[in-house]
């Protein structure tokens, strides 16, 4: 399948900076029906400070005739990453995560557009993009054949609630008969002022669906948040909520404002049970300010302990100072020292315990010995340098004779695709113009799988070895130490040329290495014709993967990056080949491969194919599926509020009334004829 990549302007990021920004987007379904609630998250990596990165406004990007996007209530959060260090544990930022509420709100199938970022500024900024992906979307349950005279775009109320007994709230048991007749005539004639005499929840939830009805919306959710602090809040208050608010917006996809969604589990409590928490978090809360006080009574406590001991003991120092006892001993430490030393071997070594804080300091004849001056060079062994081409880094380090080094770290400034390819091994030693110092030598096989032109430094690090000797009235006495060592070399000027086009395939992206694998894994294997299937890959690569290498792709270690590709179900058992190119060093030469795709199994009845958007191919014409007329009363003549899926596995039976029954799918509630139930 080719994804149809719909890329636009890019969007600003303001204050974000990064050296290699990466960003991935992601649904939470690939498979929905119009008017579905998504959740769309782009996952950014890279960042030099997450915490800057804010929601950036989306809706501009995206069509509005085909979606809806909540840029409103998008939310960010940053993900972390524990590391040990000395006495805890260290949380580092590794991502941040933006979160959007998106809807189709057409039937077919729909591509979420490329979208592209602008890090840093426009003039130096780093531009990032995501990958596109496919939804199938589904006829929502509620759309109307044609030819239909009513239009369900607009969200509608639930039906009305005929059958107290079989009432989650119970309120037959507490009425007389003459209550319960006139239940029966209001509900033959439903209307607000019908519903109004009565005042159990029941009531007041069909007065507030008589309102909307009559796009009474203002009433309606007058009565809804009285009753919410009477009841809590119930899924039918939730929908009625929505649909409130859908015609007082005109828009039909309202959602329930952020703070009721974020107090759902405080607000589904009723008035008595509200009180509760409210009464039981105040008793958390005085605990804890009753623990704090008692705290910093404590610390006062030691605070002032602390001074008085510090006061006793600067009046007891002039008596006997305990300060002056370890300077005595130290003093003595040293007499004992020089004098097994520098008096027995002719003043030859002496150590000084002087600094306590500050270690031994090294002396020979009672002179202290200067510190090691290193110095170092780089130099590659050719000039003519281009990407993937191995070639010998000569390291030049100077160093007092008599001092011998281990390299264990070689770092250069411009790390991005360096791979050291081999064993280092030691040169014949160079010639010094100082007669004193020595020039070790050493050739580090290396390559650059990145081009680049600059000058490039190197950080060096190892163990340095060093023999002291000193003679004084005929004897000799000497001494090895060893110690860590760090230094940078001078600048030099690099040229890493890039490939060659020759040969070059049209799809290569940057990775240089060998040994490519790939591990692909469908998230839904069973489908059903017209699904989406989304599979998840893993690249990994002997070498180097440069940012961006796969659209949409987020580097997860040295030489592998993850990514997701897509695939419409059009009745093939095995999806779509993924065919990548990159160049080897080894063959000195590009390499393609296409590895095979995943098996996918079908459900024994799939709906009809739905032609891809803008594929130029005509949908095959199918029956429509069975759907059911839900209406406001129990009654054929009543309105329809609603209509859904007649297979759907969401169906409940809430109440009976005759040869009616009121059936809910977690969405939408009406009545409807046994007969019409499958």
């Amino acid at each position: 399948m080719t994804a149809i990549c719909c890329l636009l302007a890019a969007v600003a990021l303001d204050g974000v900076t990064g050296s290699e920004i990466e960003v991935r987007a992601g649904v939470d379904s690939n498979n929905v029906r119009a008017g579905d609630l998504v959740s769309f998250t782009l996952d950014f990596y890279g960042l030099d400070d997450c915490d800057a990165l804010q929601p950036p406004r989306l809706a501009g990007e995206f069509d509005p005739k085909v979606w809806k996007i909540a840029d409103a209530t998008a939310k960010a959060e940053t993900s972390y990453a524990e590391r040990q260090v000395f006495l805890g544990v260290q949380r580092i930022p590794m991502a941040r995560r933006l979160t959007y509420g998106l809807r189709p709100l057409v039937p077919g199938v729909h591509t979420i557009p490329s979208l592209e970022f602008q890090a840093g500024g426009v003039q130096d900024g780093v531009l990032v993009r995501t990958a596109p992906i496919p939804l199938r979307v589904a006829p929502a349950p509620a759309v109307v054949s044609e030819g239909s005279d009513q239009a369900f775009g607009m969200a509608r109320p639930d039906g009305l609630v005929v059958d107290l007994v079989s009432s989650p709230w119970g309120s037959a048991v507490d009425i007389s008969d003459d209550t319960l007749f006139a239940w029966r005539k209001a509900c033959a004639d439903p209307n607000p002022e019908a519903f109004a005499s009565f005042d159990f929840p029941e009531a007041r939830l069909n007065e507030a669906a008589c309102e909307l009805m009559t796009n009474n919306w203002s009433r309606a959710l007058a009565i809804y948040s009285k009753l919410e602090w009477r009841i809590g809040q119930t899924p039918e208050i939730e929908r009625g909520i929505r649909t409130a608010l859908a015609q007082k917006s005109a828009a039909p996809s309202a959602e329930l404002p952020l703070w009721r969604r974020a107090l759902r589990p405080f607000l589904k409590f009723a008035l008595a049970g509200r009180i509760a928490c409210i009464s039981v978090f105040a008793a958390l809360v005085a605990l804890a300010v009753w623990f704090a006080r008692r705290r910093v009574r404590a610390l006062a406590c030691a605070v002032i302990a602390m001074a008085a001991a510090s006061a006793v003991h600067a009046q007891g120092r002039t008596a006997h100072d305990p300060f002056a006892e370890i300077e005595r001993i130290r003093k003595q430490m040293d007499d004992e020292m020089n004098a097994m030393f520098g008096g027995g071997f002719g003043g030859g070594m002496s150590m000084n315990f002087g600094s306590m804080t500050g270690g031994m300091q090294m002396m020979v004849n009672g002179q202290p010995v200067p510190s090691v001056e290193i110095k170092a060079t780089m130099d590659p062994d050719h000039a003519d340098i281009t990407v993937g081409e191995p070639f010998n880094m000569i390291l030049s380090v100077e160093t007092p004779r008599g001092c011998t080094i281990e390299p264990s770290a070689f770092k250069p400034s411009r790390s991005a695709g360096f791979v050291i390819a081999g064993r280092p091994s030691r040169l014949a030693d160079g010639q010094s113009s100082d007669t004193n110092n020595v020039i070790s030598r050493i050739s580090i096989p290396v390559r650059y799988d990145a081009p680049f032109e600059g000058s490039v430094t190197c950080s060096i690090g190892g163990m340095l070895t060093r023999r002291v000797t000193s003679n004084a009235a005929g004897r000799s006495f000497s001494s090895t130490f060893s110690t860590d060592f760090r230094v940078e070399t001078a600048p030099v000027w690099m040229k890493v040329s890039p490939l060659p086009g020759v040969n070059r395939p049209d799809d290569y992206t940057g990775v240089v290495g060998s040994g490519v694998e790939l591990v692909q894994k469908a998230v839904n294997p069973s489908v059903a014709t017209n699904d989406v299937v989304a599979i998840e890959c893993k690249l990994s690569v002997d070498g180097y993967i440069p940012p961006g290498a796969v659209c949409g792709g987020v580097r997860t270690g040295d030489g592998v990056v993850s990514f997701r590709r897509y695939f419409i179900a059009d009745g093939s058992p095995v999806t779509d080949g993924f065919t990548f190119s990159w160049y080897d060093p080894s063959k000195k030469d590009f390499q393609t491969r296409t590895w095979p795709g995943v098996a996918l199994t079908y459900f024994a009845e799939s709906p009809a194919r739905i032609a891809p958007e803008g594929s130029g191919e005509d949908a095959p014409v199918s029956e429509k599926p069975a759907v059911l007329s839900l209406r406001f009363a129990p009654r054929e003549e009543s309105p329809e509020v609603a209509r859904i899926a007649a297979d759907s596995t969401r169906i409940s039976i809430t109440e009976k009334y005759g040869d009616w029954c009121r059936v809910d799918d977690g969405e939408r509630a009406g009545w409807v004829k046994k007969e019409d139930l499958p």
